[in-house]
């Protein structure tokens, strides 16, 4: 079975819209109601002194309980699929796989690296931090929420980046996580450039969390993210991302994320959201009987 997770947390972009997210998915699952897990967002007190580390505490406690979810979910044999809200709830997203999957490569489908730190960060929006504290880089209340497991960077890949800080493309560089820019991928062909990414993680794992930020997709085509970057994948190659990755992984686990319905026109964004989720159900069911 196909667990729907869903958080409304923004607190890691800091921008108003996310929050309404996973409100504007539930009304797209009204017979589903028993089948949504919904993680509300409770402020926690914060030292906003801290400007590099903007609602930490909230952010940090929010991801917590994610990971306890997803972890439930994983332990009762079930496929989560978290819908959110901010790509800072990967953070707990992938510590709930790590409970169960040690050898886990991860698929990073994004505009922007997310690959700061508290030292790097020029905002203090801790959504550009998640996969660099996901590899043990960063402050300890993100490094070390839930459990102390860590992705090997040698098993991420991050495809079709197009927004990369100085300091986030050092650290790739430093880490050795294998990206894939999106400049690159225009050069080389999508399909040639995805079938070489699966093929490098297939070498490293069996078992994939697949993580798709919807920034990744042309703001043209879908404008309802809060942090939209010229450039991008088309739809359909999305789809063609998503149905490579489930056949060849065992796959543990999914984020999609990043959506902001203060930005969408005419709900085309969230019609997109819902049709992915859509197709990743039927095809884990087909490919897994869950």
């Amino acid at each position: 079975m196909v667990d729907l997770i869903m958080c409304p947390l923004s607190y890691g972009a800091d921008k108003a819209g996310l929050e309404h997210g996973p409100t504007q998915l539930m009304g797209r699952y009204p017979d589903m109601a028993n089948r949504i897990r919904f993680i509300s967002v409770a402020r926690k007190p914060e030292n906003f002194s801290s400007s590099n580390l903007k609602f930490v505490n909230t952010i940090a406690s929010t991801c917590a309980i994610v990971a306890e979810t997803i972890s439930f979910s994983i332990g009762e044999g079930h496929i989560p699929i978290l819908l959110g809200g901010d790509h800072a709830l990967a953070m707990g997203s992938i510590k709930g796989a790590l409970d169960h999957y040690e050898n886990l490569a991860v698929l990073w489908v994004d505009a922007h690296a997310d690959m700061n730190t508290h030292e790097t960060t020029h905002s203090g929006n801790i959504h550009g931090m998640p996969l660099a504290a996901l590899m043990g880089y960063g402050h300890p209340k993100l490094v070390n929420l839930h459990n102390a497991g860590r992705i090997d960077p040698a098993k991420v890949v991050l495809f079709g980046s197009r927004d990369v800080e100085e300091d986030e493309g050092k650290l790739i560089s430093r880490s050795g996580v294998r990206e894939y820019p999106y400049e690159k991928i225009l050069k080389d062909g999508f399909k040639e450039s995805l079938d070489d990414a699966l093929g490098y993680l297939a070498k490293k794992s069996r078992y994939l969390h697949l993580s798709v930020d919807l920034d990744s997709m042309n703001p043209v085509d879908i404008m309802g993210v809060s942090t939209p970057v010229p450039g991008g994948f088309k739809v359909n190659q999305v789809i063609d991302l998503i149905k490579k990755a489930v056949m060849k992984f065992e796959v543990t686990s999914v984020d999609i994320v990043e959506y902001n319905p203060l930005h969408d026109r005419g709900e085309v964004t969230l019609d997109t959201m819902v049709m992915l989720v859509g197709i990743l159900e039927k095809l884990l069911a087909d490919r897994y009987s869950v």
